[in-house]
């Protein structure tokens, strides 16, 4: 819009400040979910999850100490840290 047009329709100045407005609110949310879901992944109800589920997945009987067994609790309680925090 022309600066004319906003001053001599309020009503179009208001629409056109709104649509700006929800632009930037869309652009930010990603981000803000990101930092939101990484800050609620540390809390302590997340961490507490986050370790039954690696003491679980320990627990197994197929687990066998190693890289490839502690990857699989690790990736077992980071998957339940993640669902705690969402």
């Amino acid at each position: 819009m022309e600066p004319g047009e906003l001053e001599a329709d309020p009503a179009a100045a208001a629409s056109a400040l709104a649509f700006a407005a929800l632009q930037a609110v869309e652009q930010a949310l990603p981000e803000y979910r990101s930092s939101a879901l990484a800050w609620l992944g540390r809390t302590e109800e997340a961490e507490a999850e986050a370790r039954r589920a690696y003491q679980t997945e320990q627990r197994r009987r197929w687990y066998r100490h190693g890289a490839d067994a502690v990857a699989a609790a690790t990736k077992a309680a980071d998957a339940t840290r993640e669902r705690t925090a969402q």
